[in-house]
């Protein structure tokens, strides 16, 4: 059994590091050596964190960041496990109604209110509507419009011009969808920020709301970038053995960075490296389109999904 991945007709680096406090540099050295359409896919929250700190470093360091940190405000997705439970929420949360309650609460469809007041022994809400107006209303009550609303905190990002940046909603008037990654020009207060698509917009400090930074994701699954580094404990990237099955195809290489590579994928070397090269090349030969390396992964090296 052996761990191997495909960049391209070759196969990649793994990496192993039993300690994670050397484990994260070598992964941000990795991505500052070639930061274009490169993210990190790290399944764990605190280490996406770190990675993005590391990162950012090693980026200004070579000069690729600007020096100076512009604090944008942004919002951050709440999860809730029941979003029925007014205890979840916390006074300054922004709650995105998609179904209201027009007649009865006085909540609009499609509309936007910041929460005031919680009252758990109660289980109550009360928000401030768009219009200025004040409703309390227990979300217990309102069980499709709790469930349909999206929870949302407001956070500070201090980012700088050179910053890589990922939407966390869509843009309709920009043509943004949701995970779409740019890189910031010019901060004067707007931002102007290129798409990977190499567009160029901007955007003003509502539509900045729904940015984060764009060096590292959760999730491999439909990641749209040429360059792709795992990294996490063995048993974290076991985990993404289905979401490889929805790795973009046109992902150019794939790299990893674990604690212990003969238990981060069960991946099963089924041909030699020069048995392996020897068909791509022939398939160049003939003309025949060269396997995705999703493709490359599941058939060739017969990952177990």
């Amino acid at each position: 059994m052996r761990f191997v991945y495909v960049c391209f007709a070759f196969y990649d680096r793994v990496h192993e590091y039993q300690s994670p406090d050397h484990r994260l540099p070598a992964v941000a050295l990795d991505f500052a050596a070639q930061p274009d359409r490169t993210v990190v896919v790290a399944p764990d929250a605190a280490e996406r964190r770190e990675l993005t700190r590391l990162i950012r470093s090693e980026l200004r360091e070579s000069g690729r960041l600007a020096s100076e940190n512009h604090s944008i405000p942004v919002l951050v997705e709440q999860k809730f496990s029941n979003p029925h439970v007014a205890g979840l929420y916390q006074p300054g949360d922004e709650i995105h109604f998609r179904t209201g309650s027009p007649a009865i609460e006085g909540i609009p469809h499609n509309s936007q209110a910041r929460v005031l007041e919680v009252d758990a022994g109660r289980n109550t809400l009360t928000i401030e509507t768009a219009d200025g107006g004040q409703v309390s209303y227990n979300p217990a009550e309102l069980r499709t419009q709790a469930r349909q609303s999206t929870v949302y905190k407001e956070e500070s990002r201090e980012m700088a011009e050179g910053e890589r940046i990922r939407f966390t909603a869509p843009d309709k008037e920009n043509h943004i969808r949701t995970g779409d990654f740019a890189s910031i020009g010019r901060i004067d207060p707007n931002l102007s920020a290129q798409l990977d698509s190499g567009k160029t917009v901007e955007l003003d400090a509502e539509a900045a709301q729904h940015i984060d930074y764009g060096y590292t994701a959760e999730s491999v699954a439909n990641l749209a970038a040429d360059r792709v580094i795992l990294t996490g404990e063995a048993q974290q990237l076991a985990g993404l053995e289905n979401d490889l099955a929805r790795l973009n195809p046109g992902v150019r290489e794939l790299s990893v960075y674990t604690s212990d590579a003969s238990q981060a994928l069960q991946v099963e070397r089924t041909a030699t490296v020069d048995t392996l090269s020897k068909s791509d090349a022939n398939a160049a030969n003939l003309g025949v389109a060269e396997p995705s390396i999703t493709e490359a992964i599941v058939e060739e090296l017969g990952i177990h999904l």
